[in-house]
């Protein structure tokens, strides 16, 4: 092979690298830098005497998109238990409105998670709305200013504060062998 074909595969071969690189960087799975950030959640609306709700979740996010999902139970905090449940079904994230980073403490990521949502009841028609994940951080010294929780929001009313529950963000990723 003559240097002059050298230098042009080897032209080639950088240019392809780097690419793949820049298509790798904003993959589904990572921001641009190369990571995620997951998300956990279970939590109970805290409205006694009301209606409340039991939500769970977990899912990943980058700069781009938020693919996640979970359970709801719908139920009224009248009488004494078993408690009438409204509704109960899954959830599944639609869209990233926009996520708010306060900071990192070890792998845990304090912040705000807004995302657009649909709650499917069981038996029932898709539902739309808006649910807003706040993680604080108190062992770092990382608080959004909000109560740790979720709000979500529906037509026709809101649930929150969902403070009795844990909501914890992180950046650790398992590598795959």
């Amino acid at each position: 092979m003559t240097s002059r074909r050298m230098a042009k595969l080897v032209g080639v071969l950088m240019a392809v690298a780097g690419l793949l690189t820049l298509v790798a960087s904003f993959t589904p799975t990572g921001r641009a830098d190369g990571t995620q950030v997951n998300f956990s959640f279970t939590v109970v609306s805290g409205t006694p005497g009301a209606d409340r709700i039991i939500l769970t979740g977990d899912g990943k996010f980058n700069s781009a998109q938020v693919v996640g999902n979970g359970t709801f139970v719908h139920f009224l905090a009248v009488g004494s238990p078993p408690l009438p449940i409204e509704g109960a079904g899954t959830w599944k994230a639609r869209r990233l409105i926009s996520f708010t980073s306060i900071g990192t403490y070890g792998p845990g990521v304090s912040g705000v998670l807004l995302m657009e949502v649909d709650l499917v009841p069981n038996g029932g028609d898709v539902i739309p709305a808006t649910m807003k994940v706040v993680c604080n951080i108190a062992a770092g010294g990382l608080n959004t200013g909000l109560p740790e929780g979720v709000i979500l929001d529906i037509p026709g009313g809101t649930f929150s504060p969902f403070g009795a529950g844990l909501t914890f963000f992180n950046t650790g990723v398992e590598p795959r062998r």
